[in-house]
């Protein structure tokens, strides 16, 4: 999606008829994407405060899709996916020994995968934090607002 399609989205969530009137708004761009003509609809119809915030709530809606792609990004970056599909079956591997059969090195092995998910899990729940943070972080990305 470029940033005339989010204007059209937002537009079109104002105002459901305004598809029909996108087809008589005429847009050229540029060789750099910039608008060059347009052949004017009537918006003057338009609630703009409502489109302001239906901008505000698609910009929020976005930020915190990035907190949640970064949450996503550093649980992948420090157990990619086959690791954990390998944790979950190293778990499971336990579950059919029965924990009061564990061997020393099966205990140290189940405490070892509880730490990771707890690792995963506070990844999770920070992720839950800061998207409702007001405002939110500019850079999702800065470590300092995520756990270790």
């Amino acid at each position: 999606m470029d940033k005339f399609d989010f204007i059209d989205d937002v537009l079109a969530t104002l105002h459901p008829g305004i598809r029909q009137d996108i087809d008589y708004l005429w847009i050229t761009r540029d060789g750099d994407g910039r608008l060059e003509n347009w052949n004017a609809v009537d918006f003057g119809a338009l609630d703009w405060p409502a489109v302001q915030a239906a901008c505000e709530a698609h910009l929020h809606a976005a930020q915190v899709m990035a907190v949640k792609v970064e949450a996503g990004r550093r649980i992948l970056a420090r157990y990619p996916e086959w690791e954990q599909h390998n944790m979950l079956a190293r778990a499971a591997a336990l579950t059919d020994v029965g924990r009061a059969n564990w061997t020393a090195e099966q205990q140290q092995l189940s405490d070892d995968l509880h730490a990771r998910w707890a690792w995963v899990a506070a990844v999770r729940a920070r992720s839950n934090e800061i998207e409702v943070m007001d405002p939110l972080p500019e850079d999702v990305r800065d470590d300092t607002l995520w756990p270790a």
